[in-house]
């Protein structure tokens, strides 16, 4: 593509991020200036928000139970590709002479948080290129512990945009 449109694209872009920034910009600062009327500092008083003003995590759907199941599952089947903790290979980015790839991390640092409960279940019960299946050597049970392992090692932002994406998958695919 020629560079005009690059530098086209650019300078509209550019125009919407300035257009809304400063289009936003009066009234922020009228309602920064603002005082805060007694309903706001009641508010304010009763409810002391972290500095984002974020929701709580995401409940998570696994037991301590399951977790500690899923601890020695992993370290009988998982440990010696996926590493201590899940934290995979050194260089699980850079693929293989055969074009598939070294084990990645599964603590969350990663792409696993990428895929909805059902997938992470299918790849442990069938494998996924060097990785052998354990469909026939675990039971759904045991399946869902070492998951349940690996995602109490997800701190709780990853688990809660993990959380966000299974719903959007689930709304969308919902009638």
């Amino acid at each position: 593509m020629p560079s005009s449109f690059f530098s086209t694209l650019l300078i509209k872009n550019g125009l919407r991020l300035f257009s809304l920034f400063f289009g936003l910009m009066p009234g922020m600062l009228l309602w920064a200036c603002t005082p805060e009327s007694e309903d706001k500092k009641k508010h304010h008083a009763s409810h002391q928000p972290d500095i984002f003003d974020l929701p709580p995590p995401a409940e998570r759907w696994y037991s301590p139970e399951q977790v500690k199941m899923g601890e020695k599952i992993y370290l009988q089947h998982c440990q010696s590709c996926h590493g201590d903790r899940g934290v995979g290979t050194k260089d699980w980015r850079t693929p293989l002479k055969d074009g598939s790839f070294p084990p990645p991390p599964l603590d969350g640092s990663a792409h696993a948080w990428h895929h909805p409960l059902d997938d992470l279940l299918n790849t442990v019960d069938k494998g996924l290129n060097h990785m052998p299946a354990f469909g026939d050597k675990l039971d759904e049970a045991e399946r869902r512990a070492v998951i349940a392992y690996l995602q109490s090692l997800w701190p709780d932002g990853i688990y809660d945009l993990w959380h966000v994406r299974v719903e959007r998958i689930r709304l969308k695919s919902s009638p």
